[in-house]
Parts: C-alpha cells; structure tokens; sequence
C-alpha cells in the first residue's frame, strides 16, 4: 500500500487483552456481543468518528506535537453526547460507537473521563491510532503543563516514544513466514533520512528524534533482527529432533513389546502351565512323562514346546541390553561410544541373527519370507544435467529368513484341529 494513503480501513487491535484488562478476566457476559463486534469490525470513514481521520491527520507532513491536543484529545461526554443527551439533535452514535458507549458506560463514568488518542509508530512508520482513556485528573495532572495551561508535549512524546518500543519489540518477537526479512528491510528503512524525516516526512518523526534514536540504537536493533531470525531455526530443530525421538521410541517399544515380547511371554506361559505340578483325584502327584531322565519332555514334545531356546534368548538380551543404553543416550542427548562395529557385525549379529525379536515381529505382521539385500555405491565423475550418477561396486543377497515350512505345519495343525472340533459340534447335533 503507498505510503500517506487517506482512508486506510483500520481495525480494533488487542480486544482480547484490553477486556482481561478491563474485566479482570471475570468477563462481563451482557457486554459479549460488544466486544465480539469490536474484535471483528474494520472500520472505515463511515463509521469511524476519530480513528480514520485523525489517521490520515497523522500522516499529513505538517502535523505536530501541539496539534494532539486540539484533533487528538476529547471528553467522552461529548464522544457519546447522543446518546447521553438523546433528542437534542446530535449526530447518531455509528454501529461501532455503540459498542464502544456499551463497553465504557459499564466501566466508566462518561462524565468524568476523556480519551487522548497519540499515534502508533513502528520503524517510522504511522501503524494505527491509541486510544488512552483517563480520568479528568489524571489528564490535567499528568499531562497538562500547568505553567502554560496546555497539552505538555515533552510527557506526550514520552509516551508515544514508549508504546513504539513496545510495540517494535513485539514485531521482532514475532515468528511469521518471511518475516526476518520484511523486519530488515523495515528497521533499514527507519535509518533512511530522504525517506522519512526530510522535508517529505512528518514532523512528529523529527520532533521526537526518531532518527537519531535508531540510528544510536543500531547494533541492538542488528542483533535483535539476527537472534529473531536464529531462534525460529533453533525451536524448529529442536521440534525435528523431539519427533524423531519420539516416532523412533514409539517404534522401538511396539515391536518389543507388541510383537517379542508378547510371544515370549505366551511361549514361556504355555511351559509353564504345563509344567505345573499336577494332581490325581487322590492326591497323587500325575505322572507327566520323562525322556532320558528329564522329567515332563515328553510333555513338552507333545505340545511342540520342548525346544530349547537358550541360543535364540541371548541375542535377545543383548539386543535389550544395548538398545536401553543407546535409547538412555538418546533421550539424555549423551552418546555412548568407545566400541567400533562393523557394517558386516551390525546386520547379521545384531540383526539377523536374532530370531526371537526378528522372526515374531515378521511372523506377527504376517511376513514368511525376508530378504535382506545390500547395493554398494561409489561416486562418479559428475556430468552434466546428471543429479545423481553412481556405480554399483556389490550387489547382491547378504540373508534369507524363510518361515513357509514352519507357517506350512502349524496351519495343518491348526487345521486338524478345526476338523476335530467341527467333527464333534455335528456329532452334538446329531
């Protein structure tokens, strides 16, 4: 939008914060629709009393200090006089005016408090309009020079000068896409002098010494603008970091604890329910078997479960054991070093050769068969309109994990005994 437009459409900023203010965060549930009007209305010369035209006054080159008090300055009794003295032929309050009179009347004496309304700069530029309400007194002692009797402009411009280190430090706060870079440009442009304070700028600007003060406080401005385009990346990195953690953790204890552990747990449950010591009617210990000297194995070979698993449960263990101290690291963001592994010892140490935490989960989610290949690449000389040029140096199959035979017996065991029990539901009919 260029600059000194007229009639620029203006909004109400901070409705939300000035009714915590206001309400004390016990709100006021009549004045809902108010302030819900306030907080999404634009206004425009139609509807704007002081707002657009004291605007555009601001923008004008010659506007000063000692203007406020005439064009920025006023008693809410005389704001809102239609509606304090109805039928007496003054101008309607607009829709906007009525919930500012709502809003006001409730908190307010309209009869003793006025408005002093300064403008909002931000990098020299005029952003919008202030609206202070106050008390009588507290305008006639706070900002009347009571020597000369009229507006004091020095405490004016204290003023002004303080809302825009507030409102420039919310702007170099601020994380918006693209914004490091309008935040430049727009600081960069408060030190141009033809731009803003030469004979083309506005007076206040010069007045308050708007230039001299970005000027001296440039190193700060510099490293604000640096440390606000840093932090976004700094927030995000951590956000990356944090999800990664999460989703690889997630991963981790699911397999573990979904798919290995859970078929550990039911193997180990169904031994030890058969080993169990049972008993006869008479009390009698049940005589469940030995073979070669070893009590209940042929129990356990009846049942398919008399295989020994010691070779398969450490790899397990060991896999446990160094997965809690690599995950510990990780959380902590601390690493464990001091051992150097092959590529050859990761996969077929630490991962195929490890049944009981590869197999169930390939079995749990259905999978008979992994293949495990292995492509080595290395560099070639770049070409032209080539992104990625590589040669194959290996190539090949490294490991094969088959379960068809073993996916094979158990369906016709589980099929034999579908047979039996569908045998006897029709033997029950029958």
């Amino acid at each position: 939008m260029p600059r000194y437009t007229r009639n620029i459409p203006l909004t109400y900023g901070g409705i939300p914060r000035i009714r915590e203010l206001l309400e004390e965060e016990e709100f006021v549930h009549q004045l809902d629709e108010d302030w819900k009007l306030l907080e999404n209305y634009q206004l425009v010369a139609d509807t704007s009393k002081v707002s657009i035209g004291l605007f555009d006054e601001y923008q004008e080159l010659k506007f000063e200090l000692k203007d406020i008090d005439e064009k920025g300055s006023g008693e809410l009794k005389i704001y809102f006089q239609s509606e304090l003295e109805p039928g007496q032929g003054h101008t309607p309050l607009t829709i906007p005016q009525k919930a500012e009179y709502n809003i006001l009347k409730y908190h307010f004496d309209l009869n003793k408090y006025r408005y002093l309304s300064i403008p909002l700069i931000q990098f020299a530029e005029f952003d919008g309009i202030v609206h202070i309400i106050l008390s009588e007194n507290d305008y006639l002692y706070n900002f009347i020079d009571k020597d000369k009797g009229k507006l004091n402009e020095r405490v004016v411009g204290n003023v002004i000068k303080a809302f825009s280190r507030e409102y420039e430090g919310l702007i170099l706060d601020w994380d918006i896409v693209g914004g490091a870079k309008l935040k430049n440009e727009a600081f960069m442009d408060s030190l141009d002098k033809d731009k803003f304070y030469s004979e083309r700028g506005n007076e206040i600007l010069r007045q308050l010494k708007y230039y001299e003060y970005y000027t001296r406080h440039r190193q700060y401005f510099e490293d604000r603008l640096k440390y606000s385009k840093q932090v976004p990346l700094d927030i995000r990195a951590q956000y990356r970091q944090t999800a990664i953690i999460h989703i690889l953790i997630d991963s981790y204890a699911h397999n573990i604890s979904a798919h290995s552990l859970t078929a550990l747990e039911w193997w180990f449950r169904q031994r030890a329910d058969l080993l169990r010591p049972k008993k006869n009617e008479d009390g009698s210990a049940q005589d469940q078997g030995s073979k070669n000297g070893h009590p209940h194995v042929a129990l356990l070979e009846k049942e398919n479960l008399s295989i020994p698993l010691d070779s398969e449960i450490h790899p397990l263990l060991r896999f446990l054991l160094d997965k809690g101290a690599f995950w510990t690291g990780l959380t902590r963001d601390n690493s464990f070093g001091g051992r150097i592994i092959s590529l050859y010892n990761v996969l077929w140490r630490d991962f195929i050769n490890n049944p009981l935490y590869l197999g169930t989960i390939a079995f749990t989610e259905g999978i008979v068969k992994i293949n495990i290949n292995i492509t080595l690449l290395k560099p070639v000389d770049h070409k032209e309109n080539v992104r990625f040029e590589k040669e194959v140096i290996l190539d090949g199959n490294f490991a094969k994990i088959d379960l068809t035979q073993f996916v094979k017996v158990k369906n016709e065991k589980n099929s034999n005994i579908l047979a039996i029990l569908l045998k006897r539901a029709i033997n029950l009919m029958l």
